[in-house]
């Protein structure tokens, strides 16, 4: 939900200002007969509808008649491949169309997802054939990107795991608002 809230004494003198031309405007429009009170009367009636209707508030009263509350963490990722690599650690598909837009389709990325995904199941050791192709700065990449997206996935996993448990049981679980990965 998105709130204005003035931050400073020229906000104020901007609103201020606005209505103080919206009165100069009905004083005008007021003096040429009844096109001014139906304008304030129109004024009056939209003024009303906004507050009842409040648009700034509409999905958070949907959200709370349905039940659902949505709880939010940042995190900052020092790269793309490691944003990217963990929130397919986050997935329970191995599907992988979503981030051809986002990282190039190439066998660098094949032998990365590859990395990662053994990596994720815990088979470390398991993935030489896959290096033949790759130079030596591409492993080195491969390795320490792989390496980097999933402790980046496994912190993510571990706040949504404790997001679900604060939710659900009603634990709470110390932890920050922001992580840095």
């Amino acid at each position: 939900m998105i709130l204005f809230q003035p931050h400073s004494w020229l906000t104020s003198w901007f609103a201020g200002a606005n209505y103080i031309q919206l009165l100069a405007m009905t004083y005008v429009t007021a003096q040429q007969g009844w096109d001014g009170v139906c304008m304030v009367c129109l004024m009056v009636c939209t003024a009303v509808c906004n507050e009842i209707s409040s648009t700034d508030c509409l999905a958070k009263r949907w959200l709370d008649r349905e039940g659902v509350d949505i709880k939010t963490q940042a995190f900052s990722f020092s790269g793309r491949t490691q944003m990217v690599g963990a929130v397919q650690m986050c997935s329970a598909r191995g599907v992988t169309l979503w981030m051809d837009t986002i990282l190039a389709d190439c066998p660098r990325r094949q032998v990365w997802l590859k990395r990662l995904q053994r990596l994720k199941y815990g088979m470390v050791n398991a993935d030489e054939e896959e290096f033949q192709n790759l130079k030596v700065g591409e492993r080195q990449w491969v390795l320490g990107q792989a390496e980097l997206a999933y402790r980046a996935g496994k912190l993510l996993l571990q706040s949504i795991m404790r997001m679900t448990l604060t939710s659900v049981i009603g634990l709470e679980v110390e932890g920050t608002e922001h992580k840095t990965l």
